[in-house]
């Protein structure tokens, strides 16, 4: 099996990667985010930062960012 992955970051876009992550059947440990927010949240926040100091052999998914305004798509 491979190392689970961590997903930088608890947004709505560390979460649309967490759906699709575990879509493709790959392990996911959870997030790191030093301002997340546990509520509502798909699987467990492992804390800030420093939390990857545990998981020396993970993979990490970039969830920060996200899509700009939707007001071009519309267009």
């Amino acid at each position: 099996m491979s190392a689970p992955e961590i997903i930088v970051g608890a947004g709505g876009h560390g979460r649309v990667l967490a759906d699709a992550l575990r879509l493709e059947g790959r392990p996911v440990a959870g997030f790191v985010d030093p301002e997340g927010d546990p509520a509502g949240l798909p699987l467990p926040l492992l804390g800030g930062d420093a939390a990857l100091d545990d998981w020396p052999d993970c993979g990490l998914v970039n969830g920060i960012g996200g899509a700009a305004g939707s007001d071009l798509r519309r267009r």
